[in-house]
Parts: structure tokens; C-alpha cells; sequence
């Protein structure tokens, strides 16, 4: 009676199977360790002991803010990380970065109900509008009220919503918001010189948060100058190889960054057929690096 059977689990088994578990510590990484884990009990105690501010009880929205006054979130900051291995290349950097970008010279806009319509080019864009094109400076001018322009021209870069709940009642109002999303900047990051900087910037935040490694999704989207010339795939990906190395270059102890091709999934087999061909002429043309740094995720024809 209470003596111990070998078809027991030693009471740090399950420790031993997470995640770092094996790993031994030095003495100063134990100091450390510690320190971190009196604020997260500290913080979780409370949660629990008052529920009523217990934060994943609510919507990611109405407590977002809340986590960077975290003393767990402060000292998790300034630690160093692995890797961020799943990023959408033009969904890294917040609405506060786009709403810079349009305030750049050559941009038109063209507003339509609910959605915005937004591109860069030196002449009036032959794209189709159901509204009118103009250039962004003019209908800022035009608003009367710079500041309420901004506030809602803001709501088309961000998902981040007031009520939440009844924004987005289910899954499917979300993913919508997803996509519309993608589609309203996606032509505004594909203006060749934006992309560039933005993918150069994008590494920079990431290094800054002590993540020292990332894996970048891409569709490729085919980027363009003022006057409409346009590029092909290859070259949206033979962009992101030189300012992945030019930014190695200038931060060295930056680990590196793959690109992940990935075209979107609901395509026929004739598209997947030049999805492939494309991932293959990538491998053949940029062999050095480039080359492994390629993956055609699984695509439902």
C-alpha cells in the first residue's frame, strides 16, 4: 500500500514529454525561468479568483490591448525566439503601416459601396470601377475632414471591430472579412517599389521582437511600375530572394527567411498544372538558395 509501480507515471513523465522538456538549464536560465513563471501564476491566480476579469472569457478584441500591459507579455517580449513559420507576405505588418503607404504620392482610389479599390500608377487606371477613380490626395482634400477620412478608409486594413460578436457571428463572416481584405490591399502592395520596402520592413519588425527566423506565404502576385508595366511570378520571387539577402547583409545575426509558394487552393487541374511549373522554373532559375527555399502546399482542384 502506496508504494510505487513501475505502470505509474514518475510525476515528471509528462514534463519530460513537452515541448523543451529534456532540455537542462543553466543557473542563470533557471533565475529566469522562474521570474517568468511567479508573474504567469500570479496573473492566471487572478484570473481565476476573478473571473469577471478573466480575458479569454471575451472576444481577442475587446481584450487585445490589454495584453501588452502584461508583465508575462513584457518579459516574453524581450526574450529571444525561434521562428514565425506561417505568415501571409502581405498580412505582417498592421493597419498603421498601410495608412502610411497612402500617403504616398501616385496612388488612386476608387470607392464603391463598402469596399475601396486602391492602386498605384503615374496615369488614370484603366481597371475597372463601377465608382470613379482619383487620386487619394484629392478625395483626402476633397472630404473636408481629413481625420474622419482616415478613421474610415482604417477600417478596410484591419478585421479589429467594436462588436465584434455581431460583426462577425460565425466563421464564415470572418474568413469573408479575411479575404476582403487581401483583396483591397493587395493591389496597393503589389506596386514594385511598395512590396520591396514592405517585405524589407516586415523583416525588420520581426527581428526587433527578438524573432530571428520566419517562413513567408506567398502567391507571387504579379507586382508593377507607374506606367503598367508588369512582371511575372518569377520575378516577385526573385524580389524576395535579393531583399531577404540584402537585409542578412545588413542585420547579420538575422537567421534567415524561406518562401513558401502558396497559390490559392480552389483551382482546377489545368491551374495547378502551371502552379507547379511555375514552383519548378523558381527552383531551376534561382538553384543557389532559393531552390530549397520552395514549397507548392498541397492545392484542392
Amino acid at each position: 500500500m502506496g508504494s510505487y509501480s513501475h505502470d505509474q507515471p514518475r510525476k515528471n513523465d509528462e514534463e519530460l514529454l513537452a515541448l523543451g522538456g529534456k532540455i537542462t538549464l543553466t543557473d542563470q536560465e533557471k533565475k529566469v525561468n522562474n521570474c517568468l513563471m511567479q508573474h504567469k501564476l500570479k496573473e492566471t491566480n487572478f484570473a481565476f479568483d476573478n473571473p469577471e476579469y478573466f480575458n479569454f472569457t471575451y472576444h481577442f478584441f475587446k481584450y487585445k490591448a490589454d495584453i501588452y500591459t502584461s508583465k508575462v507579455y513584457k518579459i516574453i517580449k524581450d526574450l529571444p525566439k525561434g521562428a514565425a513559420l506561417h505568415l501571409h507576405d502581405v498580412g505582417i505588418l498592421g493597419p498603421d503601416y498601410l495608412m502610411n503607404i497612402t500617403y504616398m504620392s501616385y496612388l488612386y482610389v476608387c470607392f464603391v459601396n463598402d469596399t475601396v479599390q486602391l492602386m498605384f500608377s503615374d496615369h488614370f487606371p484603366n481597371n475597372a470601377c463601377s465608382g470613379h477613380w482619383q487620386l487619394m490626395s484629392e478625395a483626402r482634400r476633397l472630404s473636408r475632414n481629413v481625420t474622419i477620412f482616415d478613421a474610415e478608409l482604417r477600417k478596410h486594413f484591419t478585421l479589429v471591430v467594436n462588436d465584434p460578436a455581431k460583426v462577425y457571428p460565425s466563421i464564415k463572416n470572418s474568413w469573408g472579412a479575411f479575404s476582403h481584405y487581401f483583396n483591397t490591399i493587395g493591389p496597393m502592395l503589389s506596386y514594385r517599389p511598395v512590396r520591396e520596402k514592405y517585405l524589407y520592413d516586415a523583416l525588420k519588425a520581426f527581428r526587433e521582437e527578438k524573432i530571428m527566423y520566419v517562413e513567408v506565404r506567398s502567391s507571387l502576385h504579379k507586382l508593377y511600375e507607374l506606367n503598367g508595366t508588369t512582371y511575372d511570378p518569377i520575378i516577385t520571387a526573385k524580389i524576395y530572394e535579393k531583399y531577404i539577402k540584402k537585409f542578412m547583409k545588413d542585420y547579420p545575426d538575422f537567421i534567415g527567411a524561406k518562401l513558401i509558394y502558396t497559390p490559392y487552393r480552389k483551382i482546377d487541374k489545368k491551374l495547378l498544372a502551371e502552379h507547379l511549373e511555375l514552383a519548378l522554373k523558381i527552383k531551376g532559375e534561382m538553384p543557389d538558395s532559393q531552390a530549397r527555399d520552395v514549397e507548392v502546399l498541397k492545392t484542392i482542384p
